[in-house]
């Protein structure tokens, strides 16, 4: 049995040593664990009870041993189901208690079910806690006690999505955990923490959200200045701050907006308090808080929100992500608009965002003639703000940023789509009518979300239609939609044309341009790691993301110097960000101007908006369809040429292991932002539809981009909720199938 060395206590702030390993709790899991599978998983033909729509996760699997709750499994166990027979096989957890079954078993591994069991021996009885992550459902027994049962049709595993005491006997103590797949991953968590693990790991979560412990005025209001005197600052929490700094007293610098260090406030305009303090190990974690001295003292009359007996009603439209159904919505409209006015009217004068709301209306008044050709969102008060603050930090750190050429304006201009007929295209006549016929079908089974569809083949967009459902009743083909981590893809487009232009290379280590990052050694992760989610990190937005002018510090503290990079693959969004934040640097913009600049304004038309490049929030399909002919085109399109067909080829999926040879995985493929796309997800290349020369990337609401290199294809399904997952990507691969019948060179 594993043994814990237990450090002591006094109130929440630990006497740790100074170095990050001692922070990290110990997983009492055991190492070994046997493996029996995989079995099958049928779709049921209709969702049963809670949902559940795939049958092995109902399955008992186990009778021969008694069932799920008796079953012992020995290194000799032996089942056999519909007349094959599993043998066990053994496993061990990785460091962060993962279990990946893609790597026990060969593929495919879609629509399988798994058992994992161990024994935990033990001198007395207790009760620990279980951290549980898995992908897709799970179900967990304890001694024959069931104890967890998660069901989901689909979502990626993390560390810790359930969390659950565990009562353990004295002796030898049975663990099972049942894990179902659907399509792609299929992982579980499990960590194992006694009162003082747990302890730590409580530190942990506080420490991995460390940038939402809000620094806050001595007066809550004094973020607008009405004196000429900075406020002093404390933590919102000190007790939660004193579990992760060593000094929780503040030690502000405080800076106009043209980077001079100030010591009173004596002008009107925005003012910003740089910080650092020092983490438990030694981390500097770097913040800055933001305040406003207006220069008018009259303009809380002007900007006062509606009383509570008169609010002002706001708009109640649909959205796709709130149970309440519009006629709820209308029936009480006056009520959480009261709600909202009143936490609107607290935003405005007790937080950063609402004095920079303040700053950026007044500094607009001033200047009433202000004329600017840049979209909209850049000239909002959020990225004015970043813009600001992004500019103190290359100030301080004497940053000089490297030219990033605009977006190429060609004398010849390249290939763009343009509307046609099937023939033109390419495509049997009839093929539209098919597919028009099963999208149809498609938003009467599924009313989860409607269908923007777009189509192109040799150029020619031959399908350009929306199918509204009824939760999505008045849709229209140029309606925005959720493409969800398709930005990844998006994003990945103006990383290249930094590889493009020479300023860095995919294997650049991110320690040439960030400071709290290796530029050598089995740490140093490349532009390429981040991309390709080897950065050890798995989270998304983390640290406010790209609007965090010290994401990259922030990232270190709350998320890098906690994990092992460059081992094995963790889905996420957070090393985009960090690759976004480095580009900031070199570039000295902000990462939303330069998303702008150099994808979305030349190909968007102004309609597409990004502001994480971990994924999309408002696309049009026209604007994805012609990203795909872009990436055809391999890095030009109509008059614009946005990178080389070198750069093309260099991002490419490509085989991690030539370049990160400590990866566990020797066969996983991935790109600068895309993935190979197969139809179905289970076959082989040369069986898929469209055969396996197609990218894209997946997509959390399962909308669909298929760029397909061979066939000269793009394929655009824009949705907003994936509704049943599983079963929404199994329609979108049969519309594919449909399609791929109607190539007429195939």
């Amino acid at each position: 049995m594993k043994r814990l060395f237990l450090l002591p206590i006094v109130g929440l702030t630990l006497s740790w040593a100074q170095t990050t390993e001692s922070l990290l709790p110990e997983n009492l899991a055991p190492d070994s664990w046997k493996v029996l599978g995989p079995f099958p998983n049928l779709m049921l033909p209709e969702p049963g009870p809670g949902g559940i729509s795939r049958a092995g996760f109902t399955t008992d699997f186990l009778e021969v041993l008694g069932g799920e709750a008796r079953a012992v499994i020995r290194d000799d166990t032996k089942v056999v189901w519909d007349g094959v027979s599993r043998t066990v096989i053994p496993a061990s957890l990785a460091d962060n208690g993962q279990l990946d079954f893609n790597e026990i078993f060969p593929p495919p591994t879609d629509n399988q079910v798994a058992y994992a069991y161990t024994d935990i021996v033990l001198e007395a009885p207790t009760t620990w806690t279980l951290h549980f992550g898995s992908d897709d459902s799970g179900r967990v027994w304890a001694n024959g006690n069931r104890v967890l049962d998660v069901w989901t049709s689909g979502r990626e595993a993390q560390p810790s999505q359930e969390v659950i005491p565990v009562n353990l006997a004295e002796g030898t103590n049975r663990l099972l955990i049942k894990v179902e797949n659907g399509p792609g991953g299929w992982q579980m968590f499990c960590q194992l923490y006694d009162d003082e693990g747990q302890r730590r790991e409580n530190v942990l979560e506080w420490r991995r959200n460390a940038s939402d412990l809000r620094i806050i005025p001595d007066n809550a209001e004094d973020f607008i200045l009405w004196n000429p005197a900075f406020p002093e600052l404390a933590f919102e929490r000190p007790k939660l701050a004193k579990t992760i700094f060593r000094d929780t007293e503040l030690k502000p610098t405080w800076y106009n907006v043209m980077g001079v260090e100030v010591e009173r406030p004596d002008q009107p305009g925005r003012y910003y308090a740089d910080i650092t303090l020092e983490c438990r190990d030694g981390l500097p974690f770097r913040t800055l808080v933001g305040v406003y001295r207006p220069g008018d003292t009259e303009w809380m009359g002007r900007y006062s929100v509606p009383p509570y007996d008169r609010p002002s009603l706001i708009g109640m439209g649909t959205n796709p992500w709130l149970t309440l159904s519009a006629d709820e919505l209308q029936a009480h409209r006056t009520e959480i608009s009261r709600q909202v006015w009143a936490s609107m009217g607290r935003y405005m004068t007790t937080t950063e965002d609402g004095a920079a709301l303040f700053a950026w209306m007044e500094e607009r008044e001033a200047t009433p003639d202000r004329v600017s050709n840049e979209h909209e969102i850049l000239q909002g008060s959020f990225v004015e703000d970043l813009r600001h603050r992004l500019a103190l930090r290359m100030r301080l750190e004497k940053r000089t940023p490297v030219e990033l050429r605009p977006v190429e304006i060609l004398r010849e201009p390249a290939p763009q789509l343009h509307s046609g007929t099937e023939a033109e295209a390419g495509i049997r006549i009839g093929t539209v009518e098919k597919l028009r016929a099963y999208a149809r079908q498609w938003t009467r089974d599924d009313p989860s979300s409607g269908l923007r569809i777009i189509v192109a083949r040799n150029r020619v967009i031959f399908m350009r239609e929306a199918f509204p459902s009824a939760r999505e009743p008045d849709i229209e083909i140029d309606s925005l939609f959720a493409p969800a981590s398709i930005g990844k893809l998006v994003a990945g487009q103006v990383m290249a044309r930094f590889f493009d232009q020479g300023i860095v290379t995919p294997d650049t280590p991110l320690g040439d341009v960030l400071p709290d990052f290796p530029t050598d050694g089995p740490r140093a992760i490349t532009y390429r790691d981040c991309w390709t989610h080897l950065s050890g990190m798995t989270g998304h937005t983390t640290a406010r993301g790209i609007f965090n002018p010290y994401l990259d510090n922030n990232l270190n503290v709350q998320a890098f110097s906690l994990t092992t990079p460059r081992l094995r693959r963790h889905y996420s969004g957070d090393g985009n960000n960090l690759a976004g934040m480095a580009m900031s640097l070199l570039a000295g913009k902000d990462m939303v101007t330069l998303l702008q600049e150099n994808i979305l304004d030349p190909l968007g038309e102004g309609l597409v908006t990004q502001t994480d490049l971990g994924y999309g929030a408002g696309y049009t399909a026209d604007f994805l369809v012609r990203v795909g002919q872009m990436i055809l085109n391999r890095g030009s399109y109509g008059p614009y040429r946005f990178y080389s067909p070198e750069t093309f080829d260099a991002i490419l999926p490509k085989r991690l292991i030539d370049y990160v040879p400590t990866l566990n995985d020797p066969e996983l493929e991935w790109g600068i932002g895309m993935e190979w796309m197969l139809d179905p997800m289970e076959a082989d290349p040369e069986d898929a539809y469209l055969g396996g020369n197609v990218i894209g990337h997946g997509s959390a609401t399962a909308s669909t981009l298929r760029i397909d290199l061979d066939h000269n294809l793009v394929v655009v399904i824009g949705r907003d909720d994936p509704g049943d997952y599983a079963a929404t990507l199994r329609r979108n691969s049969e519309f594919i199938r449909i399609l791929a019948g109607g190539l007429l060179d195939r």
